[in-house]
Parts: C-alpha cells; structure tokens; sequence
C-alpha cells in the first residue's frame, strides 16, 4: 500500500512538472510569434521554423529526462548497494520503466502542444516592433 502512494506521489509531480514545462513552452511560444513573422517574410521556410521550435522545446526536455534517470539510477544503486552485497535485490523495473516512459510521453506531448503555434499569418500587427 505504501509503495503505491510512492508511486502515485511520483506520478503526480511528474504531470505536474509536465504542466508546468507546457504552459511555460506555450507562453514562449506566443512570445516568439512576432520573430517568426518576421524571419518568414525575410524567406525562412515554414518547416525549419516548426522544426527549430521543436527542437528549442526538446532539447532541454530530453537533457533534463536523461540527467534525471541517471540521477536517479545512481541514488537507487546507492539505496541498494548494501542488499546487493547480500545477494537480495527487488528492483522495480517495470515501474521505474513506466516512469520514464511516462516522463518521455509527457516531454513528446509538451512538443506537440507547442507546434500549433508556430504558424505564422503575415499581419501588420505581428510584423511591428515595439
């Protein structure tokens, strides 16, 4: 019972720290929308736009997801060590597996969301500086 809580609590900052990399992604995302304007109607292709927009999102998302799981795997292998040396180990693989995959899920959603927003439409409004 206890390690369910453990890994509901888990799961629980895991969507909310998904959430909270969405909202910032689409924010940035609407902040940037004057600049795409701009590099469009100088003759960037549509489609290296949406793909530097992706990239600007995943990067960190998949930098971050890396650090963390082998982060993680050296805390768990500490944790572990003294029943290693005993010849016991329970190792939860298949929730550790859906951790990641859940967190791996979550970052390709946070790209996903963003990518809507990279349409430009050529208006005076998002042309102007301010």
């Amino acid at each position: 019972m206890l390690l369910t809580g453990f890994w509901a609590l888990i799961a629980l900052a895991v969507a909310v720290a998904m959430l909270n990399l969405a909202i910032t992604a689409i924010d940035r995302a609407k902040e940037r929308r004057p600049v795409l304007a701009r590099q469009f109607a100088l003759g960037v292709p549509a489609p290296v736009l949406r793909r530097a927009q992706a990239l600007q999102v995943a990067a960190p998302l998949v930098g971050a997801i890396s650090l963390g799981a082998v982060g993680g795997g050296a805390i768990l292998a500490c944790y572990w060590l003294p029943d290693w040396r005993r010849g016991y180990v329970d190792v939860p693989w298949p929730q550790l597996g859906l951790a990641l995959g859940a967190a791996l899920l979550g970052a390709a959603l946070v790209v996903a969301v963003t990518m809507p927003l990279t349409r430009v439409h050529l208006t005076p409004e998002t042309l102007r500086r301010e």
